[in-house]
């Protein structure tokens, strides 16, 4: 029985089955209750009170619309200029300078005498 477990496969094609089987069901109920007429009848156009009339607490509305006071900056205020966008251009540096500025050492920094990539202890 342990082989069983070992079967991905198998398990994904009853994983499949299931779901389709699943919204299968679900599709045949949702289309034998369209199919159903509905039991309870609206009451005609004629019968429906018409929509209340606002009360004076609930005519929000007709309220005229304002705008958000604009901020005026004074000339100097705002000495920063405009925001740094960074290097544009250059060159990057080469493999050696990258690693002379970069603090984690790596391969270049054990003699190869010394590398031992993988230990096992």
């Amino acid at each position: 029985m342990l082989w069983l477990f070992g079967q991905i496969w198998l398990w994904l094609l009853l994983a499949f089955a299931l779901g389709a089987g699943v919204t299968a069901f679900v599709f045949v109920i949702l289309q034998r209750r369209a199919e159903q007429p509905e039991t309870t009848a609206r009451p005609p156009a004629a019968a429906r009170r018409p929509p209340p009339e606002p009360d004076d607490n609930e005519q929000t509305q007709r309220i005229a619309a304002v705008r958000a006071p604009v901020r005026q900056f004074e000339e100097g205020e705002d000495d920063a200029g405009p925001p740094d966008l960074g290097y544009r251009e250059g060159v990057l540096p080469n493999h050696r300078e990258w690693h002379e500025r970069n603090e984690w050492p790596d391969e270049y920094d054990v003699p190869e005498e010394e590398w031992q990539p993988h230990q096992r202890g």
